[in-house]
Parts: C-alpha cells; sequence; structure tokens
C-alpha cells in the first residue's frame, strides 16, 4: 500500500529539516569542542543498510518514500532560504 503525503506530512517535515538546518547553522556559528572517546550516535551507512535489509518488505518501502520525500522538501527549503538570504558581497579592494 503506497500513502501519498498530504498537507500534515509536508509540514512535519519542514519542521523537521528547519529544526536541523537551524541546529546545523548555529553549530558552525559556535562549535563544540570534541570530547575525548566521543562516539556518533549516527550509524554507518553500510550498519544502517544492513539493519534495514532485515524489515518487512512494506516497512522498507516507507522508510524509502520517507527519505526522499524528506531529501525533496530539504532542498526545496534550503533553495527557499539561499533565495532568502542576501548575496554575501566582497569589500572593495582598491586602497
Amino acid at each position: 500500500m503506497v500513502r501519498q503525503g498530504g498537507p500534515q506530512k509536508q509540514t512535519f517535515l519542514d519542521e523537521l529539516i528547519v529544526k536541523k538546518l537551524n541546529e546545523d547553522e548555529a553549530e558552525k556559528r559556535n562549535p563544540k569542542p570534541a570530547k575525548e572517546n566521543d562516539i556518533s550516535g549516527n550509524p554507518s551507512a553500510v550498519e544502517e543498510r544492513a539493519r534495514i535489509e532485515t524489515w518487512p518488505p512494506e516497512a522498507k518501502e516507507r522508510w524509502y518514500q520517507y527519505q526522499k520525500a524528506y531529501k525533496d522538501r530539504k532542498r526545496l527549503i534550503e533553495a527557499a532560504r539561499a533565495k532568502a538570504r542576501p548575496a554575501a558581497t566582497k569589500p572593495a579592494s582598491g586602497k
């Protein structure tokens, strides 16, 4: 069964993406020092794919649909943000 995304799904994805982009921008402005022996909570792509392959087919299909919808919305939001930001201008260096 294929579910189509509605306005609620779009809103949910938008909220996730905007939150993540805001966190990434804040991290770029104020980077946190790396802790010794800090382990990332994100699995590698190979580990994640191996875990997903154990899922039932309908769960895998829903996951891949979610990932595609997320990536598509993220591109749209990033493009809109890029248009909304003023263009960075270089100062005149003619002295």
